[in-house]
């Protein structure tokens, strides 16, 4: 699809520009989880339990910016599907950690890896790659300035 190419300071269409590709990332991840029976949701935890390690269902709802109800429901999901451990914290029944199972490590390298891929081939198709290192450079200045 061509598009009209923006003006240097048409910050409305740069924030159009931005807001599709982050769609087109967002759909190609979506479609690379959902071969592996994942959504993105319940993946969020699961990347983030793989990378952080065991956490509280209240620490996890707190670091992926979601509601403790989205954070249970996203840990059914991954328990079903047998890739989540939930494991209760001696002498107290309420609580409880979770972390990725063995299966759930293994099925969350392989989901990475696919998404790695798939953005990768994205970029690549857009972007020559002596430029995509400015245009990632860029795009973090971007987001910094945002905080």
């Amino acid at each position: 699809m061509n598009r009209p190419a923006a003006e240097p300071h048409d910050v409305r269409a740069l924030a159009g520009l931005l807001a599709a590709a982050a769609r087109t990332l967002a759909l190609a991840e979506r479609e690379e989880l959902e071969a592996l029976g994942l959504t993105p949701g319940p993946f969020r935890l699961l990347d983030r339990l793989s990378v952080a390690g065991p956490l509280s269902p209240s620490t996890a709802a707190s670091a992926l910016d979601v509601t403790r109800p989205t954070i249970t429901a996203w840990a059914k999901y991954l328990q079903n599907a047998q890739l989540l451990d939930r494991d209760e914290v001696d002498g107290d029944g309420r609580r409880a950690l979770l972390s990725p199972s063995p299966h759930g490590r293994a099925v969350h390298r392989r989901a990475r890896e696919r998404v790695r891929r798939r953005h990768l081939r994205l970029l690549s198709a857009a972007v020559d790659p002596n430029e995509q290192a400015d245009l990632l450079d860029a795009l973090a200045r971007i987001a910094a300035a945002g905080r």
